[in-house]
């Protein structure tokens, strides 16, 4: 790992990503993905157990991209011609909401949120990645702090997703019910999956739920049709497998800390190809 930051930053010094970005990624678009926004770093929590981000990481990460690229609201994203990066938050933690939207705000940057739902009717009802981090830590989910539980694991209660939904720089789509991986499912809890957190999220908004994200990035073909036939107009993908169209496989780039070097290097269309200027939406 030193020996590849040591290279990255050798590159960064000599503008080589500048350069490979100005030739090939300024004329694409690209999709980044986040997770939970802690509001500080815990000097007495294990690195590993927080959220990658807290409110400064991501203020100044929003700040580098924004002297770069245009920020792109869904619509933007999938009309031709347009470029610029799409932010999207994976999991629904409440702590995208409380803490990640006055960033947006700053910054005037659209983004998607991808709720989990077996966290909105039980913010509390952690999903099972948090879970085990939680454990590592404490031994007993009871023992969690309350304000770390809120800052790290608690989901977007219902009340949250209704108020994301409304806000002008939110678009909410769906992470499936359980976070599962969802290969590993049957048939019939893949359409579950699928379909009824559609559903749900669509019956607190009172809105259409058109975007999805597939957990850790899983899917095969038949994942992807089940998306397609719930009547999702788009799907996020991290690292797209060609197996049906782009629309529903869309690549996502994570980005983990602030880093200016690390940043170029994520971002210059040599770690992740842009995007095509005319992708558009899949028929419902």
């Amino acid at each position: 790992m030193k020996y590849q930051n040591f290279i990255t930053h050798a590159l960064w010094k000599m503008k080589f990503f500048e350069w490979v970005s100005n030739t090939i990624g300024k004329n694409g678009k690209f999709v980044l993905v986040f997770h939970g926004i802690a509001s500080r770093y815990y000097f007495d929590v294990e690195k590993d157990i927080q959220p990658t981000l807290t409110t400064t990481a991501l203020d100044e990460i929003l700040g580098w991209l924004e002297k770069r690229f245009d920020f792109l609201s869904p619509n933007d994203f999938f009309s031709v011609g347009k470029t610029g990066v799409l932010l999207t938050f994976d999991d629904g933690l409440a702590s995208t909401f409380i803490n990640g939207v006055p960033i947006l705000e700053k910054y005037n940057a659209p983004a998607i949120i991808f709720v989990t739902t077996q966290h909105v009717a039980e913010p509390q009802n952690w999903l099972s990645d948090y879970r085990r981090r939680a454990i590592k830590q404490w031994g007993n989910l009871k023992n969690v702090p309350s304000n770390i539980a809120a800052d790290f694991f608690n989901g977007m209660s219902e009340e949250l997703v209704s108020q994301a939904s409304h806000h002008p720089l939110v678009t909410v789509g769906s992470h499936t019910i359980n976070h599962p991986f969802l290969t590993n499912c049957t048939p019939e809890q893949i359409e579950k999956e699928v379909s009824e957190s559609k559903k749900y999220l669509e019956e607190i908004t009172g809105k259409p739920v058109e975007y999805f994200a597939y957990p850790a990035g899983d899917y095969d073909r038949t994942v992807a049709e089940y998306v397609i036939n719930t009547g999702y107009r788009a799907a996020f993908a991290v690292d797209p497998r060609g197996l049906t169209s782009i629309t529903f496989e869309i690549p996502r780039i994570g980005l983990y800390q602030y880093d200016e070097a690390y940043l170029s290097m994520k971002m210059c269309g040599l770690y992740r190809k842009p995007i095509g200027s005319d992708i558009k939406l899949g028929e419902i």
